[in-house]
């Protein structure tokens, strides 16, 4: 979701752009996502893991 903070620059995101103020600048960035190789990397990770006990 998107604001307008008190200064008039636009922060928050809007489907896959982020909207980030650094000083006096609102940069626009795109949301990072993920490939299929992180993705069966962390599910691999979540695979092996035996909570204790």
């Amino acid at each position: 979701m998107e604001k307008i903070n008190p200064k008039g620059q636009l922060s928050g995101s809007i489907g896959r752009f982020v909207f980030v103020n650094i000083g006096d600048i609102t940069v626009v960035r795109t949301e990072p996502h993920q490939t299929n190789s992180s993705y069966r990397k962390i599910s691999e990770l979540f695979w092996k893991y035996q909570p204790p006990g």
